[in-house]
């Protein structure tokens, strides 16, 4: 794998991500495999804003502090790469998209323009819902809420988003760029379709949302699945070092994947209400991951059930509850574990509480931010509640 990448390095002079939003880990469609080289990636959020910072900084979210949309990444990302154009286009959230203002970033489709050398960042709809031509509130009322329904409007969507990236290397293709651009499409976090009684994502930290696929293209990577499981936070130092350039004045907690090898790999999730100003937490949890499976930790909320079970129950969980009332239970009590292992991780419960320990005894960077009006509007279409 090393050797392999530092190949490609001699010919890399622009980069290019494309994420496919809410692309979880199980859902990658058997024709794009054994296009790259694919690797079965631990995310390092259970929410966009949380991972999209980490895959640009290459440092967890309890260093970057960005937890939800009213946090501003400040730490330097791969946009800051010195000698570097630089470009994003949040197309699965138009022009009001909340990651724009995480980031700092104008979105812009520019990628038929932008002049190499250059870095570029794309966010894609990929599997989020709403879906199809329905808007968040007419999917709740007119798509069937059963596991079967769900499970097939997904899968349409993310053959879509597939289709979408074909375009963009078309493009690139046309440009003369393909050759010299290494491209990188993975997910920013699962999606629920139904199991454990939920829906959607952000929480609780489950395989279906904390892993997810990254596959780098180049001419010179190989095209197969990788037996080494990353993380969102070794992408950004492998970048830096393909392209031979220092690293940022902070440290990073991913390695770089053209000298190292990947270890275990953490991911959070939370809930905040906002009281008189303030970001309350009610639920935390966060566990520590390797390609079999993962130790997770709740640290808030294991006596805040029927909170959670209000949070939860209103939009899409609840329109899934109204119709599956069953799992109504269930999907409340997984809030309630205070540890719970899923698949056969290759380490203890100790070595997990540790390095979750380590990880989040970290001071966050982020700067709280006030959101705009149509940004919020934005948000609350795709169906967050800031």
């Amino acid at each position: 794998m090393f050797s392999e990448f530092k190949s490609a390095g001699r010919s890399i002079e622009n980069v290019y991500i494309f994420i496919s939003d809410a692309l979880r880990w199980s859902a990658l469609p058997e024709s794009m495999r054994d296009r790259g080289m694919t690797f079965k990636t631990v995310a390092s959020g259970c929410a966009t804003m949380k991972a999209v910072s980490s895959i640009v900084s290459g440092v967890y979210p309890p260093k970057h502090g960005v937890v939800t949309w009213r946090d501003r990444l400040s730490l330097d990302t791969l946009f800051d790469i010195p000698g570097l154009s630089s470009g994003f286009f949040d197309g699965a959230a138009g022009e009001y998209g909340g990651l724009s203002q995480v980031l700092g970033q104008e979105s812009a489709d520019t990628l038929d323009e932008i002049e190499p050398p250059f870095f570029y960042l794309e966010r894609d709809a990929g599997g989020h819902a709403p879906y199809g031509e329905y808007t968040y509130d007419e999917m709740i009322q007119e798509v069937e809420s059963t596991r079967s329904t769900l499970q097939s409007y997904y899968d349409r969507e993310i053959e879509q988003s597939v289709e979408r990236f074909d375009a963009r290397l078309d493009l690139l293709t046309e440009r003369g760029l393909l050759d010299d651009t290494l491209v990188i499409f993975l997910g920013d976090h699962g999606e629920l379709l139904g199991e454990y009684g939920l829906v959607s994502h952000t929480s609780p930290p489950v395989p279906e949302l904390v892993y997810v696929p990254t596959i780098f293209f180049h001419p010179e990577l190989p095209t197969d699945l990788q037996s080494e499981t990353i993380g969102h936070v070794d992408v950004a130092p492998t970048i830096r070092s393909l392209l031979d350039v220092a690293g940022p004045q902070h440290a990073d907690d991913g390695v770089n994947l053209c000298s190292e090898q990947p270890g275990v790999r953490y991911n959070d999730a939370g809930h905040y209400l906002k009281l008189r100003g303030r970001r309350i937490p009610v639920y935390q949890a966060a566990g520590v991951w390797d390609g079999d499976g993962g130790h997770v930790f709740t640290q808030r909320g294991t006596f805040m059930g029927p909170i959670l079970g209000y949070r939860k129950g209103q939009g899409w969980n609840r329109a899934y509850w109204q119709r599956n009332p069953k799992t109504i239970l269930g999907a409340i009590r997984r809030y309630l574990f205070r540890h719970t292992t899923y698949g056969s991780p290759n380490f203890s419960k100790s070595v997990a509480d540790s390095a979750v320990t380590r990880i989040r005894n970290t001071d966050a960077t982020a700067e709280r931010m006030e959101i705009e009006d149509e940004v919020q509007q934005q948000l609350e279409d795709l169906g967050y509640r800031t």
